[in-house]
């Protein structure tokens, strides 16, 4: 293989790579402060993985979008507090597998 062509892959494999490490912001709050029953909480938590394999990445982006809509399934009609949000890495030797993982406790809204 010619040193261009090695060049050029290894451009592409960061090119690749600088794309994976950006996320979506996601926001749980809502804009209007709603009243909620504070007597009725439950805990909701929502998990979402990707992987970054040989520098490429599958699904990374996405993560907190795809919590986002998983939590606002577990709990309709709820305000989120309490929000906690924790990220674990498995190193596959190839690459590595990377989970984000968002619990919190939801309170019915009040009508």
């Amino acid at each position: 293989m010619s040193r261009q062509a090695i060049s050029t892959a290894i451009g592409l494999m960061l090119l690749a790579a600088a794309a994976g490490c950006s996320v979506h912001p996601i926001r749980l709050d809502t804009i209007e402060y709603a009243h909620f029953d504070e007597t009725r909480p439950r805990e909701v938590r929502a998990e979402e993985c990707g992987a970054l394999i040989f520098l490429v990445p599958f699904r990374m982006n996405s993560q907190l979008i795809r919590v986002q809509r998983t939590l606002a399934t577990h709990a309709p009609d709820s305000v989120l507090t309490d929000v906690r949000v924790e990220q674990s890495w498995i190193w596959l030797g190839l690459g590595d597998i990377v989970c984000t993982e968002v619990s919190a406790t939801a309170y019915p809204k009040l009508p």
